[in-house]
Order: structure tokens, then sequence, then C-alpha cells
């Protein structure tokens, strides 16, 4: 158990480099246009820089859930790169290598289990005269 703690935080570590690395990145190429951007017109450059900005950030968190999702696939955690990419916050060691299509069939009756729960959740709370149908 040790030895899962100690990879799981080389790994949180690592995907915290990772997204200063992003935007130190982000940062250092707003700072070189910021004379640009701050000439009219300047709501559609910023909205375009905001917009990079935030597509750039996203691609950092997608960087580190491959770096999860490999470290899985090489642990034996998981067994295809499907499975270890839609599952890489999964942080336990399973007793047989997952699959996606195992999953498949107890996902359709959790998720209709979850739907009555959260219909029913929003019924009660609220308006009495008001009703959704789903």
């Amino acid at each position: 158990m040790i030895g899962q703690i100690a990879a799981g935080s080389a790994l949180i570590v690592l995907g915290i480099a990772v997204h200063a690395g992003f935007m130190a990145l982000a940062t250092r190429a707003v700072r070189r246009r910021e004379g640009w951007l701050r000439r009219p017109p300047t709501l559609p450059k910023l909205v375009g820089a905001l917009s990079a900005v935030s597509l750039w950030l996203i691609a950092g968190m997608s960087a580190t859930v491959w770096i999860w999702a490999l470290y899985f696939l090489w642990s034996g955690a998981l067994g295809d790169l499907e499975t270890a990419v839609y599952f890489w916050g999964l942080c336990r060691k399973v007793p047989k290598p997952l699959s996606f299509r195992d999953l498949r069939a107890v996902d359709i009756a959790d998720a209709n289990r979850l739907g009555e729960r959260v219909h029913r959740f929003i019924e009660s709370r609220v308006h009495p005269y008001i009703r959704f149908q789903f």
C-alpha cells in the first residue's frame, strides 16, 4: 500500500509540474502580446486570448490524463488504453485487468438507477405545482 501511495503522490506532483509548465508558457505568450492586446479593438482580442489560454490549459489537463493512463497500463492495473484513459482517476489496484466491455452492462443499469434517483430528488425540491416530465 505504501508503494501505491508513493506512486500516486509522484504522479500528482508530476501533474502539478505539467500544469505549472503549461501555465508558465501561457503567461509568457500573453505577456509577449500585451501591447497588441491593449490596442483597440480590445474586446475581440481579449476573447481570443482567453479562449486560446483556456484551450491551452485543457491541453495541460489532457497531458496529465495521458500520464495517469500510461501509468495504469504500465502497472497492469487496467487492461487496455481505452479503459485506462476513461478511468484515469481510478487509484486502486483491481483484482484483474478491467476492460471497457466488462463495464458496459453495469453502466447502463447504474445509469437507469441514477436517473430515477435524480428525478425523485428534483421532484422533492421544486414547487408542488411544477412537475418535470422525463
